[in-house]
């Protein structure tokens, strides 16, 4: 922005079905780089390395609202809402230059003819909501990437439920010691398939082993979870590839030699998947955040023809050069381009 050139709020505001409450809050969420399973009822904070964020929350209410600022993005601020005896509204803020606007997150719902000239501010909404929640304080220590370690491996800590899962976990691990499976840790050419009876519900317990090789965020672990993809075994084997081989041959480790003979045996094949000008109105499903950074989905790990969910198997993700792991952003599906 020019120095001349003023700073104006542009308001949107549009009635919803207030079935879209989770789909609106997810696709908020995964913009802002946050798991929503990790946010507790009420007012809270999180210091961001570049700014700081708001979010006022209330599942039972159908009530979700942020404020958003940061030198990247600027301010912006976003609710959904449900007003006595009205319908549900959304809403959508930004202070910009003067050709500010709508944000991919909400851009399924609300277009530039819903532009208002005012809408109720997250202050105001937030100050509701307290009267009946209790403010919760979040703050990061030690940087961002940090604090999204923590909440990553707290969501998936959160799904081990009882200690049976635990244990569940610790026979498996020894199994594919004595197995030489596809351990991260494991030689170039000397893994093999997971076991068949593997299930999609020992997915925590594998992310939660090898979260410090290998990030499986949120919409990947949701859209595993409800897939119809008829062999979970298949998909550890592919995370086990990108959290083992893969990431040794990323860090040179390994030849591109040792890596096909490793490869070569499971089935899989590493391609990329398309260039951003093919993903065209579906743009947005091949980028993902991660601690505050936007990253393409320029790879997958494929296994099958044909586009037939339950024998199709595509694992989209990007390298994550700071801490040098694979981001998963989604799986099991393809995803959709403007070719088909």
């Amino acid at each position: 922005m020019r120095a001349n050139e003023a700073m104006v709020w542009k308001h949107y505001l549009k009635q919803i079905d207030p079935q879209q409450y989770e789909s609106v809050v997810e696709s908020i969420t995964d913009w802002l780089g946050i798991d929503a399973d990790l946010m507790v009822p009420g007012v809270m904070e999180i210091e961001l390395t570049d700014g700081l964020l708001s979010i006022a929350y209330q599942p039972m209410q159908r009530f979700f609202a942020f404020r958003s600022l940061s030198v990247e993005f600027g301010l912006r601020e976003g609710f959904f809402v449900v007003p006595a005896a009205k319908a549900p509204r959304i809403g959508f803020s930004v202070l910009s230059a003067a050709d500010g606007g709508v944000i991919d997150c909400f851009a399924k719902w609300i277009c530039h003819s819903d532009e208002v000239a005012a809408i109720p501010s997250f202050l105001t909404l937030a100050s509701l909501l307290e009267e009946k929640a209790v403010a919760v304080t979040r703050s990061t220590i030690g940087g961002l990437q940090a604090a999204e370690d923590q909440k990553y491996l707290r969501r998936l800590l959160a799904e081990q439920v009882d200690l049976l899962r635990q244990t569940q976990a610790e026979l498996r691990e020894t199994k594919r010691r004595l197995l030489g499976n596809f351990a991260p840790g494991c030689s170039a050419g000397s893994c093999e398939s997971p076991d068949s009876a593997w299930s999609l519900e020992d997915l925590a317990d594998w992310c939660a082993t090898n979260e410090q090789l290998i990030i499986v965020l949120p919409r990947a672990r949701r859209g595993a979870r409800n897939s119809n993809y008829e062999r979970p075994d298949h998909v550890v084997a592919a995370l086990e590839l990108l959290a083992g081989p893969y990431r040794r041959l990323r860090l040179g480790d390994i030849s591109n030699k040792e890596w096909e003979e490793v490869l070569l045996p499971t089935g899989l094949r590493l391609e990329g998947s398309v260039a951003p000008s093919i993903a065209g109105e579906h743009h947005e499903k091949y980028f993902c955040r991660w601690a505050g950074r936007k990253y393409f989905l320029g790879l997958h790990l494929l296994r099958g023809g044909g586009r037939d969910p339950r024998t199709c198997l595509r694992i989209y993700f990007a390298w994550e050069s700071i801490s040098k792991r694979v981001i998963v952003g989604h799986m099991t599906s393809h995803l959709p381009n403007s070719l088909t």
